[in-house]
């Protein structure tokens, strides 16, 4: 029987996350559009890929901790041959190109990531990255594999800063442009972000001199993998 598509306005916190893994569990496929796009285009977009419904997983105020563990004891049922979802390229060098990913390749991923970084039982990753792109799922999906929590938020430099000073973040993904604008903070206010295991810089290309130059100690930096 060929799964059901449904379209998911989503942006991040908790509850976009449990909307996602419920649609994994019955078997059908998220169309996942960009959140930057008009709405218009949106629901275009998801009824070109098959979507007959579309929801908004979005609440006014998120909440930000998920603990993997207890939404993901079905997990490891899962065929890794199975569509989770239909993701789109950015655009910026053309029409924006619908990617499909299974549950295998979100699974290699987080392999990938636990040989290069050696995820911990007691990690806790702070997710700032929005969930439409692939970069804020990338985090989602390791965390649920690897059984540990991650922490979502809306991306400002205060809230950000503030998520690493009062939790135990261990590491944290971020694109270079949020890395700069992260660093006045982390300039000021260091201690926390030595406690960091790291910051995992991905997306456009990475400019070493944006802040890793300037902090030296501060904390380790990981390009280019999101």
């Amino acid at each position: 029987m060929r799964a059901i598509a449904w379209g998911v306005r989503l942006s991040s916190g908790a509850t976009a996350v449990m909307q996602l893994l419920a649609l994994v569990k019955i078997g059908a496929i998220a169309v996942i559009p960009s959140r930057r796009w008009h709405q218009t285009e949106q629901e275009d977009c998801c009824r070109l890929h098959g979507a007959t419904i579309i929801i908004d997983a979005d609440t006014p105020s998120p909440p930000p901790l998920v603990a993997a563990d207890s939404l993901w004891s079905w997990g490891d049922r899962l065929a890794d041959d199975a569509v989770q979802g239909i993701y789109f390229t950015s655009g910026t060098s053309g029409t924006p190109k619908p990617v499909p990913l299974t549950v295998g390749n979100h699974r290699a991923s987080a392999i990938a990531i636990h040989q290069h970084m050696g995820i911990r039982a007691d990690d806790y990753w702070l997710n700032c990255l929005p969930l439409y792109h692939i970069g804020g799922q990338a985090i989602m999906w390791r965390s649920l594999f690897w059984r540990i929590p991650f922490f979502c938020l809306r991306f400002t430099p205060e809230a950000t800063h503030l998520a690493v000073r009062e939790h135990p973040i261990t590491y944290i993904s971020l694109v270079p442009t949020m890395l700069w604008r992260l660093q006045s903070l982390i300039e000021r206010s260091p201690e926390s972000w030595q406690r960091l295991r790291g910051i995992v810089v991905g997306g456009p290309p990475w400019e070493p001199n944006c802040a890793a130059g300037q902090n030296d100690g501060i904390c380790p930096y990981a390009p280019p993998m999101a």
